[in-house]
């Protein structure tokens, strides 16, 4: 991700959509902090910790999302963790 994207404020009430090349726990925290949610494909041995899973509606399965979940980046290891949305899709 370009650094002047990264440093710039984030706006309130967005939805950023990043790709797991720009996974970043630090970058994630700064989205929720500003009032927004982000959503993102991570890698695919990112560290985290499943907070709570969601049941999936039929329309989550016609689009093959595979698992709607609330997660803790880092494990509970970060220094500052958040709770974030996770859908996991093939």
């Amino acid at each position: 991700m370009e650094p002047a994207v990264v440093e710039r404020p984030i706006e309130r009430n967005r939805t950023c959509v990043l790709d797991r090349g720009c996974a970043n726990f630090a970058l994630f925290n700064r989205i929720v902090d500003s009032g927004s949610t982000d959503v993102c494909r991570v890698r695919h041995n990112s560290i985290y910790e499943v907070v709570d899973s969601r049941p999936l509606t039929v329309v989550d399965r016609d689009a093959r999302v595979l698992s709607d979940e609330i997660i803790s980046p880092g494990g509970g290891s970060s220094k500052k963790t958040e709770l974030h949305s996770s859908a996991g899709c093939d």
